[in-house]
């Protein structure tokens, strides 16, 4: 597994660099009250309309956690921070603090979620849980392009769900990276299925695959996790809070 630093302050992001923040979702239900007041009211009003207990706290204390790690970088109370959404629910930065460069994104599954930050280069990050009960080969034949399939497909049926997964989180990360959501047709673009650090987008078709980098992550057993960054090198430092 990585290792994920903890720190209570945050690196300055450089050219070409991002960082991954792991957020430990799993805290009792004191922690997520007390978290609550960081939120904004819209924020508090999402974690109210959630049906059930436990999503509510993940949700809470996810979007806490990322408003303190974005506090570091700006220097600025977590409470502060006010975002603004693209047209496909993508969250920026809203003035003043839109001038930064800072660009970020969040995602998360179960009891851990994950922060992506850099500079300048939009980011997408995405993780999920690989016990996550799903219909693989009716999910990858429908949705994934045809060079994704046939890769699962080849590969030995003890391996095909991690590289079922694979391609899950990193076409979600590069989808998430360009903020257009699932208005994108999944066959139009493909992504490497293969265990590795370094993964490949293999084709899209608005910019050059050679335009992006993408990273494996490895946050804890069971879980697997994936950053697209649109920057043709990428430093990366896995981070927790301290």
């Amino acid at each position: 597994m990585s290792t994920w630093v903890p720190s209570r302050s945050a690196p300055v992001p450089r050219s070409a660099e991002a960082h991954v923040w792991r957020l430990a979702l799993d805290q009792p239900e004191s922690e997520s009250v007390q978290q609550l007041e960081l939120l904004s009211d819209d924020e508090r009003d999402r974690a109210a309309r959630l049906r059930f207990e436990q999503h509510r706290r993940r949700f809470i204390l996810a979007r806490a956690g990322l408003r303190k790690i974005l506090g570091l970088y700006l220097e600025r109370p977590a409470r502060e921070l006010a975002f603004l959404y693209g047209h496909h629910g993508k969250p920026r930065l809203a003035p003043p603090f839109s001038t930064t460069g800072l660009e970020f994104n969040l995602s998360h599954a179960q009891d851990i979620a994950l922060v992506a930050v850099t500079r300048e280069a939009p980011i997408g990050v995405d993780i999920e849980n690989l016990d996550r009960k799903v219909e693989m080969e009716g999910i990858a034949r429908r949705f994934y392009a045809p060079e994704e399939f046939a890769a699962i497909q080849a590969a030995p049926e003890s391996d095909r769900r991690q590289a079922f997964f694979n391609c899950w989180t990193r076409k979600e990360a590069y989808l998430k990276a360009r903020g257009d959501g699932i208005t994108v047709n999944l066959e139009s673009f493909a992504v490497s299925v293969e265990n590795t650090d370094t993964p490949s987008l293999l084709r899209c078709e608005i910019n050059s695959p050679e335009e992006w980098s993408m990273r494996s992550l490895h946050p804890h057993d069971h879980y697997v996790a994936a950053l697209a960054i649109a920057s043709p090198a990428c430093r990366l430092q896995l981070l927790q809070l301290d």
